[in-house]
């Protein structure tokens, strides 16, 4: 059972009432505030206009909890009552020690009201909230050119620097390497569970499979482009934040084969800087170091030793 109405201190609420869905007691509540009983009308509602919404915690709420209430409240409004949402203020602003449960604050705004609440205010308890959209989807900002990781690269603008020879041992490098890793699955998810969240293996097949069959559109003739294209193959189809990483990974290490301008096969040396800038922008933007157990403990000596026996200029072997 739960009380509806219940007094911040312990208090008896209005009433006690089986417990329902987070939904259900949304609109519970929402009838309550908005009921124009006589003896109640407490704060109705026209249709068209707007409002500021609080959804308190009164303690122990979760904030998955505080969301679910959040979301619902502003969805019923919108769809029962024909009001909108402007700004929507949740977290802990009374509360009761550990008390469960949360209320719910309606303000009618008008021209006035609203600037009030927009202005600056310095107790670090009043959040600021930005105007609220009821867009489901906001369009992405255009990235600069050649740094969309969804755009596979035409194989028309490719610059051929490997023989055939190379690009065949090329392509057949990158699929038993992904057959590979679509072979160690099982291990992966193994490990994972044991110091993770349980889902690399899941999440690395996803990739290989996804290298799979897009290797055979891959312009292997040109190296800075087929790093790319494998970037693509990954940003596509690998979620978590190893798609990520690997991913930027892939991009800085096609940047750096870029700078180098190469005019040949790359060398040795060329590829092992391009590793280098690899693991470096993996560690700069996932903000992991050598040592932290993540997948630079074996990337970072790797790219280091790569580095010590790169120097010599011949061209490396795929």
């Amino acid at each position: 059972m739960m009380e509806v109405g219940l007094g911040i201190h312990g208090e008896p609420g209005a009433r006690v009432a089986p417990i329902v869905t987070c939904d259900e007691i949304v609109e519970e509540l929402l009838k309550v505030i908005t009921s124009t009983e006589e003896g109640r009308n407490y704060l109705p509602l026209a249709r068209g206009q707007t409002v500021a919404l609080m959804v308190n915690n009164l303690g122990s709420t979760t904030p998955l909890e505080l969301a679910s209430a959040t979301r619902h409240a502003i969805k019923h409004l919108a769809a029962a009552y024909g009001v909108t949402v402007v700004r929507c203020y949740v977290g802990s602003f009374m509360t009761s020690l550990d008390m469960t449960g949360f209320s719910l604050t309606l303000l009618k705004l008008d021209g006035a009201l609203l600037p009030l609440l927009d202005a600056p205010a310095a107790p670090v308890a009043w959040p600021a909230c930005p105007p609220l959209t009821t867009e489901t989807t906001v369009a992405p900002k255009p990235l600069p050119a050649g740094c969309d990781a969804n755009a596979m690269p035409a194989a028309a603008d490719a610059v051929p620097l490997l023989a055939a020879e190379q690009v065949a041992a090329v392509g057949s490098s990158i699929a038993a390497a992904a057959r590979a890793i679509i072979g160690l699955e099982n291990h992966l998810t193994e490990w994972d569970t044991k110091v993770g969240d349980g889902d690399c293996g899941t999440t690395l097949r996803a990739g290989a499979e996804a290298v799979l069959a897009d290797c055979g559109a891959y312009p292997l003739s040109d190296p800075v482009l087929a790093i790319k294209s494998l970037g693509c193959s990954l940003a596509r189809t690998m979620g978590g934040t190893s798609g990520i990483l690997y991913t930027i990974f892939l991009s800085a290490a096609a940047a750096d084969l870029t700078a180098a301008k190469l005019t040949a096969a790359p060398t040795a040396a060329a590829l092992a800087s391009a590793l280098a800038a690899g693991v470096a922008a993996i560690s700069h933007y996932g903000g992991a170091s050598e040592g932290d157990c993540t997948m630079l403990d074996a990337l970072h000596p790797a790219a280091q030793a790569m580095v010590k026996a790169g120097p010599a200029q011949a061209p490396a072997t795929p």
